[in-house]
């Protein structure tokens, strides 16, 4: 008897293969599609850290200019060792 049928990721595995790959779908078969997936993650990702350091750099950029001091190499290292 094979239990892979009956197995809920499996079926839903078999439905993705029918509907996105092969003649009717928009992949050749199931490892580009899946590989598709695993480019598009990996866009969103970097996309989402390069916004998030964007932001950063705005909200850095932003304080007036007499905010800033003047700071000797060793003060730099020392505020980040805390």
């Amino acid at each position: 008897m094979n239990h892979d049928a009956d197995c809920p990721r499996e079926r839903r595995a078999q439905r993705l293969h029918c509907c996105e790959c092969g003649g009717n779908g928009s992949y050749e078969n199931v490892s580009e599609y899946i590989r598709d997936l695993i480019r598009r993650d990996k866009e969103r990702a970097e996309r989402e850290a390069f916004d998030q350091l964007k932001a950063e750099l705005s909200h850095a950029f932003a304080a007036p200019e007499p905010s800033y001091k003047p700071l000797a190499p060793a003060e730099v290292i020392a505020r980040n060792r805390t």
